[in-house]
């Protein structure tokens, strides 16, 4: 089963994240840059979920994960006063993103 990462610093986003895809994946959650970083670079992982505001200009750090493993699919989730970055972001190597109020079969076929 494929590992997502889930980065967030609101519990309930990353709660709700997870419920919305724990029947089809391996999840693993975080809450700091760090952490994220830790885990990436010990587990294989196929996709992160990464909520935009876990920083105020997450491009830096989405650049670092894609020029380290360059594998990893990124796809963020924003809300709608973050649409401009988010569109930054897949400039910097996401692959999509999402906005909250999320679906759940959006959420999935975000992360295929």
């Amino acid at each position: 089963m494929s590992k997502i990462l889930i980065c967030s610093q609101q519990e309930p986003l990353r709660e709700s994240l997870a419920l919305a895809i724990r029947d089809d994946y391996d999840l693993i959650s975080c809450d700091t840059e760090e952490m994220c970083l830790e885990v990436v670079s010990k587990t294989d992982i196929s996709v992160f979920l990464l909520d935009i505001i876990i920083h105020d200009n997450p491009i830096p750090f989405i650049k670092k994960i894609k020029t380290d493993h360059p594998s990893i699919k990124i796809v963020l989730v924003t809300n709608s006063n973050k649409e401009t970055l988010a569109e930054d972001a897949i400039k910097a190597g996401a692959s999509r993103y999402i906005m909250k109020p999320f679906k759940s079969d959006e959420l999935l076929a975000a992360c295929k």
